[in-house]
C-alpha cells in the first residue's frame, strides 16, 4: 500500500510511505499516467518504510508506482501498488552564481530527488546553435571545467527547458600576465584554494606546447596546505599553465602564460638521505632526503663487481618496506626526470631505465641476515596443509610458494602459493624434492625479490 498526497506543486518535495511485504530490488517511482516508460529516478526499497520524493517539474497527471524487482521470477518488474498524483504548475528556479572563475567551485541547486527526472546541464553558443557540454549529477558544489566565456545553465525535463540561467566563466586568477625575472630552481608558492581539485596541477611546459604529458617538465605539489612549484634548473622560455580535471585522462587547460627563466642555476644544498644503517629483511623503515621536490632516491647493488640499479625508486619521503635480501646496498640521489611526479607510488614508467648521470652517492645501508620462515618441516606428506611461521611483517603482495627444487622463479612453476599474511600452504600431490620460497614485493609491482629458499621433501 502506498500513501502520498493527492496533489503537489511541480518541483516540490513530498513524503511517501508504504506498507506490506517488500523485497530487495523493489523500487518506487513516478511516470506519466498512461505511459509505459520506465519510472523516473526510482528509489530502491530496502528496510525503510518512508522517504521524501521530488515532484516532476512539468505539471500533469502522474502515477506513483511500487514495482517489484526485475529478475527471473514471474513477477519481475510487476506493478504491486499504484497511486495517482496530480502535479500543479509552480515557478521553478535554478539557484546559481552569475559568475565563476575558471576552475572555481560554485553552489548550484535545483529541484532534485527520487521521482524527478530533470537534468541540469551547461551549454555554450547562442540560441538554437547551443551545444551541451556537461551535465551535473546532483545539486551542490559543482565546478564547470571549461575555458573562460559565456555559458548557459539549462534545467531540462523530458526535452523541455524548464529554466535557464546565464553563467559567465571568467579567466582564472592564477595567471593573468606573463611571468619574468624568475631564477632557475626557484620555488613558486600558490594558495591551495586556487588549485583545489584532486587532479589539479600547475605545470611548466616547453614553450609553444600542446600541454600534454609528453611536454610537461615539472608540476606542482601540495605542501603544508599550499601549492609549491619548483622551476626547472635550465634558463629559457617556458609556458606555465593551470590544468584541471575531475578525470585525469581528460585535462582542461584553464589558463597559461609565457614564463622566462634567466640567470645562473642556484646551488642546491648538499644531498643527504636519512634512514637506519641496518634493517631487518621485512622491516618497514622511514626514509627521507633533502629537497624531495627536486630529487628522488634510488637503491643500487653490485653484480660481478659492477654497480647495478635495482627497480627501487623512492619518489617521496615516507615509510618503505623495501623487500630486499641480506646484503649491503648503495643509496644514490638524483634530480627528478621530466614527468616524475612528487608523491608517485609506482615505478612502471621508469623500470629498467638508465638513471641520468646527475647522481650522487650519499650512503649505504645493510639488510641483516635473518631467517624469515620458521619451523618448516624437512619432510611432509603429499597433499598436506601446513602453516608457515613468518618472522617479521609481510607486505600485502608478498608470497610464500612451493616450487620444484631449483626453479628460479615462481611464475608458471608455483605448485602451491599463498599471500604471506595467510601463511597456510598445501604440499604437492606428487612425492619429490621441492623448495619453499619467500618472495617479497616492492609496493604492488611485479618487482619480486627472492628472500629465502628452504628445501623440503614430499614423500609418503
Amino acid at each position: 500500500k502506498l500513501s502520498a498526497p493527492d496533489k503537489v506543486l511541480s518541483g516540490a518535495q513530498f513524503n511517501v510511505s508504504w506498507s506490506g511485504d517488500g523485497s530487495e530490488g523493489d523500487v518506487i517511482g513516478l511516470r506519466k499516467s498512461g505511459s509505459s516508460a520506465e519510472i523516473a529516478n526510482p528509489l530502491a526499497v530496502r528496510t525503510v518504510r518512508k522517504a521524501q520524493f521530488t515532484a516532476p517539474l512539468l505539471p500533469g497527471s502522474y502515477d506513483l508506482i511500487y514495482q517489484s524487482a526485475k529478475g527471473e521470477t514471474s513477477r519481475s518488474g510487476a506493478t504491486l501498488a499504484l497511486r495517482s498524483l496530480q502535479v500543479a504548475a509552480a515557478p521553478i528556479q535554478v539557484i546559481a552564481p552569475a559568475k565563476l572563475n575558471s576552475g572555481e567551485y560554485g553552489e548550484i541547486t535545483w529541484p532534485y530527488g527520487p521521482g524527478n527526472a530533470s537534468e541540469l546541464s551547461l551549454w555554450s553558443g547562442p540560441g538554437g546553435n547551443a551545444t551541451k557540454i556537461v551535465a551535473f549529477a546532483e545539486p551542490g558544489l559543482v565546478r564547470p571545467l571549461v575555458p573562460p566565456g559565456e555559458y548557459q545553465l539549462r534545467l531540462i525535463e523530458n526535452g523541455v527547458v524548464i529554466a535557464a540561467n546565464a553563467l559567465t566563466i571568467a579567466p582564472s586568477k592564477i595567471f593573468m600576465t606573463p611571468l619574468a625575472g624568475l631564477t632557475p630552481g626557484a620555488t613558486l608558492i600558490f594558495p591551495k584554494e586556487q588549485a583545489s581539485g584532486f587532479h589539479d596541477k600547475i605545470g611548466v611546459y616547453e614553450a609553444g606546447t600542446t600541454f600534454d604529458a609528453s611536454t610537461l617538465i615539472t608540476d606542482s605539489v601540495e605542501v603544508n596546505g599550499h601549492i609549491e612549484l619548483v622551476l626547472p634548473d635550465r634558463p629559457g622560455q617556458y609556458e606555465i599553465a593551470f590544468v584541471v580535471s575531475d578525470n585525469p585522462s581528460e585535462p582542461v587547460v584553464l589558463s597559461h602564460v609565457p614564463m622566462t627563466i634567466a640567470g645562473s642555476v642556484d646551488r642546491v644544498k648538499a644531498a643527504t638521505v636519512q634512514m637506519p644503517a641496518l634493517i631487518d629483511p621485512l622491516e618497514t623503515v622511514a626514509i627521507s632526503w633533502s629537497e624531495p621536490l627536486r630529487r628522488v632516491v634510488e637503491i643500487w647493488t653490485s653484480e660481478g663487481g659492477k654497480p647495478k640499479h635495482l627497480k627501487r625508486v623512492l619518489f617521496k619521503p615516507e615509510d618503505y618496506r623495501l623487500g630486499l635480501k641480506a646484503e649491503t646496498y648503495q643509496l644514490r640521489i638524483r634530480s627528478r626526470l621530466p614527468n616524475e611526479r612528487f608523491g608517485r607510488d609506482r615505478n612502471e614508467d621508469h623500470e629498467g631505465a638508465v638513471a641520468p648521470p646527475l647522481q650522487e652517492i650519499v650512503g649505504q645501508f645493510s639488510v641483516r641476515p635473518k631467517q624469515i620462515m620458521l619451523d618448516v618441516p624437512a619432510v611432509l606428506a603429499p597433499s598436506t596443509k601446513f602453516t608457515v611461521k613468518i618472522d617479521g611483517s609481510p607486505a600485502f603482495f608478498d608470497e610464500v610458494v612451493i616450487v620444484p627444487a631449483g626453479a628460479k622463479t615462481h611464475e608458471g612453476f608455483a605448485l602451491s602459493s599463498t599471500r604471506a599474511r595467510d601463511k597456510e600452504l598445501k604440499t604437492p600431490a606428487n612425492p619429490g624434492k621441492y623448495d619453499l620460497v619467500y618472495f617479497a614485493a616492492f609496493y604492488s609491482l611485479s618487482v619480486d625479490q627472492e628472500m629465502e629458499r628452504i628445501p623440503i621433501v614430499v614423500k609418503e
